[in-house]
């Protein structure tokens, strides 16, 4: 009731055995009955709080023409339409609403007033797992299309007369995730600028179905990759209004897709008996090398050197090296007194990339890992990679499967599985994909200048370009097992990496001769690289196609009124059409632009086949294969395809 209550009168609600005072206080089910004794309490407070709000909620309802304007509707996300009830008996007169979603409570309103309260997607919905996906995820659909604006409690009357609102704070969780918002925001926009530019130009009339709408919406929502689900775990809504305070993403939807993660990690993991076979395969070697790990330590995270211990103490092989370099003395004797242990003292982290520097010369080991603390290795960690390499003596870099590690209601827990292709050196200039599971080849960690030697993803990502320039392609190893754990605490600022990242792949492109721009990528911590065009080779646009005025029509009316790149032939594989306005089309195309060429293929359908004859026919350089049902967006598709090619 946008009540505050005192110290004093919490206190006396608590002496009195109506409400503890570190009772949190929640809406539950349709009636607060457990409220009525603290309501009751308080009621004179309640009636002389609303004595005040209520004429400046009148004066708003004026101002904006609210008060007996009868083309006026409430126009919200949903559900119950108890702000449309309240707001006609506000006015005296019923006000029509209109919603994404109506639940059933909403036919009260509807009943009482003589108003409509129409739901695009649904009307009178109820609980249940058969509900549609925008009704059982609706506190995402909240959070997705939340404003940053605060939520009003109620208004106040200025001196002057004027009508001013009186805001909810928001809360640091709020403005935290107000950037990626708006950016899922810019992209739905986005969408809807689309299908209008299809509306215009191509398809006049063309409409998106609810159906496709809720189905992109399922996919989004329910399809969430492990990295997805990570960011929109941080969002947050304010649900003050109906009693629930601020609600997570956790809260209003408990089963998040890491619960399936866990079981399949540990139906995954190695084994004992796995175990003991690759270390007996192992052991057969003559010479294994060594793992040398770095880490760096400073005082306020030396609790993660614990985990990261225990976790070496259990390697089922014993050829590694740990070097701890912290800004603090050692505190245990330990490191003094076992050959695998060190311990750096640093006076400055200025001193970070000359011990790095140091540390590649004088180790004894031929590979290196640098990283933070808390990190933890599976048990046949050092044994897989070092088998690994040895099968691959051609290898200088090389990096495993990774995820995050933390505890919930004290038993392991594992989340944000990142699952990595093998070498790629396009997704490399897109993006820090190696991540933190990387181990470098001495070799190469002496030919990083002592300036990029900074732990954690940016060494790994400056060692990746590196190694890709100096060795090649054959010399990036994957292993493709899930045998690292990054704390979970320990989140990525990833657009500071985009921004320290950026000068590292700019040199990359310089040192590779190779002309480009670089620009944001759609993620905060990606890239896009647009090469320069050198030259314009002729392309061989292949378009398969068989009747189906609508779709060839957008697909090559798009292409040629929106492709930029001035030299390319579009060749369109008639498999039978027999619609007579397809045939014409077909004709006056080919008559009207000499760039378009119609070629009969009278046989059975067979995509290879018509790909294969219409490349025969083809004058190009580069043939692109297209299908009927696409539609040409941007201007710079092609020669931006052309480019990389």
């Amino acid at each position: 009731f946008g009540l505050t209550l005192d110290d004093a009168k919490r206190e006396e609600l608590a002496r009195s055995g109506i409400w503890a005072t570190d009772r949190k206080v929640e809406v539950k089910g349709d009636y607060p009955h457990h409220l009525r004794p603290v309501l009751e309490a308080i009621a004179d407070r309640i009636h002389a709080r609303a004595a005040v709000e209520r004429p400046s909620l009148l004066a708003y309802l004026q101002q904006m023409g609210l008060d007996q304007s009868e083309t006026s509707a409430v126009v919200d996300v949903g559900y119950s339409a108890t702000i449309q009830g309240r707001l006609s008996k506000i006015r005296g007169q019923g006000l029509h609403g209109y919603y994404l979603l109506t639940s059933a409570k909403a036919q009260r309103v509807c009943d009482g007033y003589g108003v409509l309260a129409r739901g695009c997607y649904g009307e009178s919905l109820a609980p249940g797992t058969d509900a549609p996906p925008l009704w059982r995820r609706s506190f995402e659909l909240e959070m997705l299309l939340s404003t940053d604006d605060a939520q009003v409690m109620y208004y106040t009357t200025q001196p002057d007369g004027a009508v001013a609102p009186v805001f909810q704070p928001l809360s640091d969780a709020e403005q935290s995730s107000a950037a990626v918002r708006a950016d899922i925001r810019r992209g739905v926009l986005a969408f809807v600028d689309d299908v209008l530019a299809l509306d215009q130009a191509v398809l006049p009339g063309v409409r998106v179905p609810c159906d496709l709408a809720v189905a992109l919406y399922e996919e989004f929502i329910e399809g969430r990759s492990a990295a997805e689900w990570s960011i929109m775990s941080n969002f947050v809504l304010d649900d003050h209004y109906c009693g629930h305070g601020i609600v997570t993403l956790d809260q209003s939807n408990p089963q998040s897709p890491d619960t399936g993660y866990n079981a399949w990690l540990q139906r995954c993991r190695w084994d004992d008996l796995a175990c003991r076979h690759l270390l007996e395969l192992t052991q057969r070697r003559a010479t294994l090398p060594l793992i040398h790990l770095l880490i760096t330590l400073p005082a306020s995270q030396s609790a993660g050197l614990g985990l990261t211990l225990i976790s070496l103490a259990q390697q089922t092989l014993a050829a590694w090296r740990l070097t701890v370099i912290a800004d603090f003395a050692c505190p245990t004797p330990e490191f003094a007194q076992m050959d695998e242990l060190s311990w750096i003292h640093l006076n400055s982290w200025e001193e970070l990339s000359n011990v790095l520097a140091d540390q590649a010369r004088q180790s004894p080991a031929e590979w290196l890992w640098c990283g933070g603390a808390g990190i933890q290795l599976e048990p046949v960690f050092i044994n897989l990679v070092v088998e690994s390499i040895s099968r691959h003596p051609e290898w200088r870099f090389v990096y495993t499967d990774e995820d995050a590690a933390g505890l919930r209601q004290d038993q392991e827990h594992w989340s944000r599985p990142l699952f990595k292709p093998d070498a790629n050196l396009d997704l490399l200039r897109s993006s820090g994909y190696v991540g933190h599971a990387v181990l470098v080849h001495r070799a190469l960690w002496e030919n990083l200048p002592v300036a990029e030697l900074r732990p954690g993803l940016l060494l790994n990502y400056a060692a990746a370009l590196r190694c890709f320039e100096q060795f090649g392609e054959a010399a990036i190893g994957h292993i493709d097992e899930i045998v690292f754990h990054q704390p979970e605490a320990a989140s990525v600022d990833w657009p500071a990496f985009g921004r320290d990242a950026l000068p590292l792949l700019s040199g990359h492109l310089q040192r590779q001769n190779l002309a480009a721009t670089i620009n944001a990528g759609p993620l905060p911590g990606t890239f896009q690289v647009n090469y320069r065009l050198t030259q314009t080779p002729l392309v061989s646009i292949i378009i398969p196609t068989r009747n189906h005025l609508d779709l060839i029509q957008a697909c090559l009316g798009s292409l040629l009124a929106k492709t930029r790149y001035p030299h390319f032939e579009v060749l369109i594989i008639d498999n039978r059409s027999d619609e007579p306005d397809v045939l014409d089309y077909l004709q006056q195309q080919s008559r009207q632009d000499v760039r378009v060429r119609v070629i009969p293929y009278p046989h059975e359908y067979n995509y290879s086949a018509i790909n294969n004859h219409a490349a025969r026919l083809a004058r190009g350089e580069f043939l692109l294969l297209l299908n009927n049902d696409t539609v040409i967006l941007d201007h710079d598709w092609l020669e931006t395809l052309v480019a990389i090619g």
